[in-house]
């Protein structure tokens, strides 16, 4: 997420080196892109499941509205169960990294004030 125009960290903490920026990895939009995969992949998350269910809805009016016979939709609800699995867990390795990512940041940050400080005082 970018930051806003006009934002202004408070007064108490120190500045950053010229030039660096602790809300950027590769460019200003590297968390927006986190962000935007990880709304996409709500939108695919649903949509298998949507696919499940509306399987699971044909196959039960299906059954009731025949007369001794029947029709499994499987494939859809077989495709939709296990892609939406799929993208759970993929979801998950995708915010679990997105994590890892900011406490890297968080860290380096840590660092560089602790080197700051070392060398402010020799």
């Amino acid at each position: 997420m970018p930051i806003p125009d006009g934002w202004v960290p408070r007064s108490e903490y120190p500045k950053a080196p010229p030039k660096w920026n602790f809300w950027t990895l590769d460019g200003p939009d590297s968390d927006f892109f986190i962000g935007e995969a990880l709304r996409r992949s709500s939108i695919r998350i649903a949509i298998a499941f949507g696919i499940m269910t509306l399987g699971l809805i044909l196959t039960l009016v299906g059954t009731l509205a025949s007369e001794g016979g029947y029709v499994v939709f499987w494939g859809a609800v077989a495709f939709g169960l296990i892609d939406g699995i799929r993208l759970i867990r993929k979801r998950i390795t995708l915010k679990a990294t997105a994590i890892q990512e900011l406490y890297r940041r968080a860290t380096a940050w840590r660092q560089l004030m602790l080197r700051e400080e070392y060398s402010a005082t020799r």
